[in-house]
């Protein structure tokens, strides 16, 4: 789900941390973050799986960092299916950077849930 989420945003990943600059805490944010993407949701997180796999030392903190750049609304969901549960589990056995080197190779469905203009 979370590389899916990735895939769908990443063409306009660097328009949005660059928007994300611009609008700092403006009450607003979120709806103006949002458009950039074109979506109902986006990351501000300067990682992506790629950037993530090029640090495997520092993976586990990287990785949480990246999942709390998502919308409120995608954080949410990684809230109930208790991703930092897993996180923790796969970093206590040293398999998180394994388990990221898999991803990439997924194909991500594409569901477009394109923000209302």
């Amino acid at each position: 789900m979370i590389r899916r989420f990735d895939c769908i945003l990443a063409a306009t990943k660097a328009a949005v941390l660059k928007k994300n600059e611009k609008v700092g805490k403006l009450a607003t944010k979120d709806t103006f973050l949002s458009r950039e993407a074109g979506y109902s949701f986006y990351n501000t997180s300067p990682f992506d799986f790629e950037k993530l796999l090029n640090d495997p030392d520092g993976i586990e903190a990287n990785f949480r960092s990246y999942l709390n750049g998502f919308s409120e609304n995608v954080r949410n969901i990684i809230e109930k299916f208790k991703f930092d549960n897993h996180i923790a589990t796969l970093a206590e056995k040293n398999c998180c950077i394994l388990s990221f080197r898999s991803l990439p190779r997924l194909m991500p469905i594409y569901i477009p849930i394109k923000y209302p203009t």
